[in-house]
């Protein structure tokens, strides 16, 4: 029998520990299409109706109204509207909830990038997400338009 020896197994035990700290869960696009379920609970519908009504609002930094919204605004005014009251910042409802692996319709994607969580959209189910961008406003996109923006991390709310 060998003895193990410790440079080769105390990079393979930091990453494991490194990982082990996390506390947000981080996934793929790929692993959010795996997850979808079909039919959703009485409270994910009325999610997805009322992100219906949002569609097209324009984008402005720090808005959140009917007149324009940006991503945290249309998080929070989404929930908002479920009675649910959500914090103001991407920041802030990134500590909201629970961190899950496999995405469910009304989850809070994030996306870190560069030590931070820069946006933020809720997850519809199918691989989209419905988020306020930019360059568009509010719409729905494929998960993987918010993936290249760095990390994503999915975090749970609905109950």
């Amino acid at each position: 029998m060998s003895m193990l020896q410790p440079w080769k197994v105390l990079p393979a035990a930091l990453v494991l520990a490194l990982l082990g700290c996390q506390s947000t869960a981080v996934f793929t696009h790929r692993a959010a299409q795996a997850a979808d379920a079909d039919a959703g609970t009485p409270l994910q519908n009325r999610l997805l109706q009322e992100v219906q009504r949002w569609i097209g609002t324009p984008y402005c930094y720090g808005g959140r109204g009917s007149g324009c919204m940006d991503c945290s605004g249309f998080v929070q005014q989404l929930f908002a509207a479920l009675g649910y009251q959500l914090p103001r910042t991407t920041a802030e409802q990134a500590c909201l909830g629970e961190a899950v692996h496999a995405p469910e319709i009304g989850d809070l994607v994030f996306v870190h990038r560069g030590g931070r969580y820069t946006h933020v959209g809720v997850y519809l189910g199918s691989g989209r997400i419905a988020h306020a961008s930019s360059s568009r406003g509010v719409v729905i996109d494929p998960v993987e338009e918010l993936h290249r923006m760095g990390s994503l991390h999915y975090r749970r709310i609905l109950r």
